[in-house]
């Protein structure tokens, strides 16, 4: 009780409670839970399954600690939170994930910024700038798109897990405009494609 005094711990105490609770909740999923084979029904159920298997009780009691010796870098405005989690456990060398959660809470970093070093860890900044390839069948076009939206839907999951603020509104706008776009690429693609020879021979009758 005697740390709780501290301003500091205070602030860590409510960190890790939702931590704590997110991981709770992943694990109930794993072999052992009472969930455990089941499918988790929300894309943030899913991810905190998988912070879960590489988060286990006493990896999550060295976070809070460290948090606790090192984690005054962090504004008052901003916090090592489920993100920070999410980000960590696709690191799947545990040393090297160690050294990361070090300098996360050190340097205070947000969890932009730890995905930013794990990106240039893994040498993928280099391919921000290439220019990209389309997809060279309707199978790779179709799984492309639902990668994205995967990533679409994750990101969403994450900035609401951080937040505690559902997408606003205005989201309805982009999933119009998606729609749009969808509609455009085919109507574009009707243009490039060859013409079936049947419909030909239809036009010469």
């Amino acid at each position: 009780m005697a740390k709780l005094a501290d301003p500091h711990a205070r602030r860590v105490a409510k960190w890790f409670v939702k931590i704590e609770a997110f991981v709770a909740d992943g694990r109930r999923y794993l072999p052992g839970g009472d969930q455990e084979g089941q499918t988790p029904p929300q894309p943030m159920l899913i991810m905190a399954r998988r912070v879960a298997g590489v988060y286990d009780p006493p990896a999550v009691e060295r976070l809070k600690q460290l948090c606790l010796e090192d984690g005054r870098t962090y504004a008052r405005n901003s916090r090592f939170g489920r993100t920070h989690l999410i980000r960590l456990a696709t690191v799947q060398e545990a040393d090297r994930r160690r050294r990361l959660e070090d300098e996360t809470v050190r340097g205070g970093w947000s969890a932009a910024a730890v995905q930013k070093a794990i990106s240039a860890e893994l040498g993928t900044r280099a391919t921000v700038n290439r220019k990209t390839r389309p997809p060279e069948s309707e199978t790779a076009l179709a799984l492309d798109v639902e990668k994205r939206m995967r990533s679409l839907l994750s990101w969403l999951g994450d900035r609401r897990a951080d937040t505690g603020v559902s997408p606003p509104a205005a989201f309805g706008r982009l999933y119009g405009r998606l729609g749009r776009a969808a509609a455009a690429l085919r109507a574009e693609a009707l243009k490039l494609l060859p013409e079936r020879p049947d419909n030909a021979n239809k036009a010469d009758d």
